[in-house]
């Protein structure tokens, strides 16, 4: 980079990695602050974002049937908890 020290390993190469980055957020994979995230980690370990993004968890539903099914099991795990009654909620 201008000092004689090379280019950073991950810009070598990397273009792919960043389009690749750029396709999950605009998929929906990841959100733009998890995006964020995945660049940090790329620069830092030369990794792919599908790498990092399964290794960190990133992975975003955006299916309405997968978040519907995930909520009636919290629901059903938790009946008392989960709804609250009108009355109650006024007399907060």
């Amino acid at each position: 980079m201008g000092d004689g020290g090379g280019e950073h390993p991950f810009i070598a190469g990397a273009t792919h990695h960043i389009g690749e980055l750029a396709a999950a957020i605009e998929a929906g994979q990841i959100s733009g602050k998890q995006g964020k995230d995945v660049f940090a980690a790329m620069l830092a370990t030369g990794q792919g974002p599908a790498t990092i993004i399964k290794e960190k968890g990133f992975v975003q539903v955006s299916d309405t049937g997968a978040l519907e099914a995930f909520c009636d099991q919290a629901i059903a795990g938790n009946p008392k908890s989960a709804v609250i009654s009108l009355p109650a909620i006024k007399r907060r």
